[in-house]
């Protein structure tokens, strides 16, 4: 059973349905729009996965040509630059409707921090470090903040991303960090964050600018 619970890809899939029913509890949306919140997560996490392979193939390709079985063994540079150009892609192509929409904005950012927690209280029950219990507190907190709808309205979504994402550096200290069995790095981490907020900001003075 204890292999099984370790198993990387399985692991993985739970923490991502765990965390989505979580998510679902919690919303507040209507029934119809959970389902498209719901698939915009899933198109992120497709792009990703997609994004991730090409990267490793193009990298690695005399490698995997020799042992095909390296395709599914990722680096932490190449998990940095998926994540980098999907982050990337995903705020460009969705940043006015971030915009737009706050409050759909919010049950996205709702559904990523529960998936998040799961995935920190999954890594603390692997390992029982007190490291980890620092991104339960703080995933905890924030899925507390956008689950209260009154101060849900008051929030700003890009200075609440920032802040969240400054905050998870500091609290790295230097170490890596593990999500879904990848492992990330502090400064990646970090150029990820300032690149998303970066992208979703110009896309947000491009929608204000066209109201104008």
């Amino acid at each position: 059973m204890s292999s099984i619970i370790s198993n990387p890809m399985f692991s993985s899939i739970v923490s991502l349905l765990a965390g989505s029913a979580l998510w679902y509890g919690l919303s507040e949306e209507e029934k119809e729009g959970k389902k498209q919140t719901f698939s915009l997560f899933l198109d992120s996490v497709f792009y990703f996965v997609l994004v991730l392979f090409g990267i490793n193939g193009l990298v690695n390709v005399r490698d995997i040509i020799e042992v095909p079985y390296g395709l599914l063994l990722f680096s932490s540079e190449v998990v940095f630059l998926a994540t980098l150009l999907t982050a990337g892609f995903l705020a460009f192509k969705y940043g006015r409707f971030l915009f737009e929409k706050p409050e759909k904005t919010l049950s996205i950012a709702l559904l990523y921090t529960a998936v998040g927690l799961v995935n920190h209280l999954y890594i603390y029950y692997l390992f029982g470090s007190a490291y980890s219990l620092r991104f339960v507190l703080l995933f905890a907190l924030t899925l507390g903040l956008l689950s209260v709808s009154g101060l849900r309205k008051k929030l700003n979504g890009l200075l609440l991303f920032s802040g969240f994402g400054v905050s998870h550096v500091l609290l790295m200290g230097g170490r890596s960090v593990i999500y879904f069995n990848f492992v990330f790095h502090p400064l990646p981490l970090l150029l990820i964050f300032a690149v998303t907020s970066g992208i979703i900001f110009v896309r947000r003075g491009t929608g204000l600018s066209q109201l104008n």
